[in-house]
């Protein structure tokens, strides 16, 4: 399965050592971004892409076509438990929660059973 790229520039080599930086920032912000590089007095290219695109690439040709499920382009991994995951986003509701009850007037104070 190919990845089909959101973003794709041309530019020579000439143009492209000019903006190095931006070019760096574009390809790593836009995941699957690609710059295709060319000289003059050559046919061949070269892809400048980010550093995760190509690892989720390789990843994917390692699974091979009879492993790869369909998935749309950006779907993400957990990289922890789904438990943990909903852990973390209560403690920030929690957190949440607390700060707008400062911002009302303190904490609510609780009846006793």
């Amino acid at each position: 399965m190919m990845y089909v790229s959101r973003m794709q520039r041309r530019l020579s080599i000439s143009e492209a050592r000019k903006s190095l930086f931006a070019l760096f920032r574009s390809v790593t912000a836009n995941t699957g971004s690609q710059v295709i590089l060319s000289h003059r007095t050559s046919a061949q290219q070269a892809v400048l892409v980010s550093k995760e695109y190509v690892e989720r690439l390789e990843l994917v040709s390692r699974r091979g076509p009879a492993h790869t499920k369909f998935r749309l382009f950006g779907s993400g991994s957990l990289l922890m438990s789904p438990d943990d995951v909903v852990d973390v986003g209560r403690r920030e509701q929690a957190a949440l929660f607390e700060r707008k009850l400062r911002s009302l007037g303190g904490p609510l104070k609780r009846r006793k059973a």
